[in-house]
């Protein structure tokens, strides 16, 4: 007997700790308006040697959806809101890459932050 891993374990997860996001189809589909959904989102830290022998860090945020929860999934260049909580990380995210759709219907969303709009100046 098949185990559905996406009902019988990845949503009984994400019921526990998934974040809310808001996407705006921007590519997915153009001209429709922002809707809420869920993922595990992560932010992982990564080291490269360069070629002078020094060290670069840098970061790369990742977000898992259930492929069960989309009628449509985000493409390449749609964006993506994921809020603060807490003292928990968030921000405004375009989507470059979608790999995954493999055992138990998960997508992985490699994200770019979007730098935050610079304040008004005040009159």
């Amino acid at each position: 007997m098949a185990v559905d891993f996406s009902t019988e374990l990845y949503a009984k997860l994400w019921d526990q700790f998934a974040r809310p996001i808001t996407v705006t189809p921007v590519v997915s589909q153009p001209g429709a308006p922002a809707y809420a959904a869920r993922g595990y989102f992560d932010t992982k830290e990564a080291d490269v040697l360069t070629e002078a022998n020094s060290i670069l860090s840098s970061s790369q945020s990742f977000l898992d959806i259930r492929q069960a929860e989309f009628a449509v999934e985000p493409l390449q260049g749609d964006i993506i809101d994921i809020p603060f909580h807490a003292n928990v990380a968030g921000g405004t995210f375009e989507v470059l890459d979608l790999a995954g759709k493999g055992a138990g219907g998960i997508i992985t969303i490699s994200l770019r932050e979007l730098a935050a709009p610079l304040p008004e100046p005040e009159p």
